[in-house]
């Protein structure tokens, strides 16, 4: 029976889901720091403070000094996320900047669900990264026009909303098709001001159109901020409903009409990434820990899918059927 448990064990081990790699990743060329060093001290200071301070609020930053060496550190999660899946993003991330940017004195990784930025010049935070990037749904909708302009009305709202709360998070909904809304959120960095926050998002919004007009959903993004909307639902909090504005109609008859068919966001997406100075990452599926949809091969998920189980779990309860079977 002891032999069962730990081949049962070895095998959950390895088949546990490898977490994903980064969407962005930059690693200063400029700036190294050497092993046992008071940067690299400093740094292993400040990443369990990062860890353990950014699920409580989605957002921490903070910096560490000794012996006239600093380093700054910030982290931030996607607005509606739990605590949990926060915290296994950041975990991911503080792992991660050792192998992606080894002896970097200035790094960032950005994942779906959350960024990690470090740096030994505190200039480096708290300024709007101008270049959009953006995974999208290659699915068009049927009534582009219509569509447009509920996208336009649900942009906007949390836009305004996002610059105006102090999570610099918004999350809502608006209806698009009977039994059909298109759900979305914005979100800024919390290092942003107001007014920097709603250029991000503006600019953002303003690159929808010349890259994936007609879209049935999308994430866009920067390093200080990002949008995301989709025909399904994804957000882990339910979000607020927007209005319509108001319309004068003629008084409606009796005749109840049927509901248009779901309109229901195909899995596949395309990746437009804008030019930018960074490291390549070395996939481009962005399965975020607890994803919406399951990737398959060529096809690159919206960032926050969530993972089906694999073939290898069944693997695992064979193999334990039959070897329990055997030590009877």
């Amino acid at each position: 029976m002891n032999l069962i448990i730990l081949l049962l064990g070895f095998l959950l081990l390895h088949t546990h889901v490898q977490a994903e790699d980064p969407i962005i990743q930059q690693c200063s060329n400029t700036a190294n720091y050497t092993s046992n060093s008071q940067f690299e001290t400093n740094l292993k200071l400040l990443l369990p403070s990062l860890l353990s301070n950014g699920p409580r609020d989605g957002f921490f930053n903070t910096s560490i000094s000794r012996a006239s060496d600093t380093v700054y550190g910030l982290v931030s999660c996607r607005g509606d996320l739990s605590m949990e899946r926060c915290r296994s993003c950041l975990y991911n991330s503080t792992v991660d900047v050792f192998r992606i940017c080894p002896k970097r004195k200035q790094a960032l990784l950005q994942y779906g669900d959350c960024i990690l930025r470090y740096s030994n010049n505190n200039k480096a935070f708290s300024q709007v990264d101008t270049t959009p990037r953006a995974f999208y749904n290659v699915g068009n909708v049927s009534d582009a026009d219509h569509f447009n302009r509920q996208l336009s009305i649900l942009l906007n709202n949390l836009t305004r909303n996002a610059v105006s709360k102090p999570t610099k998070f918004d999350s809502g909904r608006i209806d698009y098709k009977p039994l059909t809304p298109i759900e979305g959120f914005a979100q800024c960095n919390r290092d942003l001001s107001a007014t920097d926050c709603y250029s991000c998002l503006r600019n953002l919004t303003a690159f929808i159109p010349s890259c994936c007009d007609n879209s049935q959903g999308g994430f866009f993004y920067t390093t200080t901020c990002t949008i995301r909307y989709e025909l399904y639902p994804f957000l882990q909090n339910p979000p607020q409903s927007f209005p319509p504005p108001f319309e004068a109609s003629p008084p409606q008859s009796n005749v109840v009409p049927s509901p248009a068919p779901f309109e229901a966001s195909p899995p596949q997406t395309n990746v437009v990434p804008s030019p930018v100075a960074e490291t390549s990452p070395t996939s481009n599926a962005i399965p975020s820990p607890g994803a919406e949809t399951s990737p398959t091969s060529n096809v690159v998920p919206s960032p926050g899918a969530e993972t089906s189980p694999t073939q290898s779990n069944v693997v695992v309860i064979v193999l334990l059927a039959f070897l329990l079977t055997w030590n009877e």
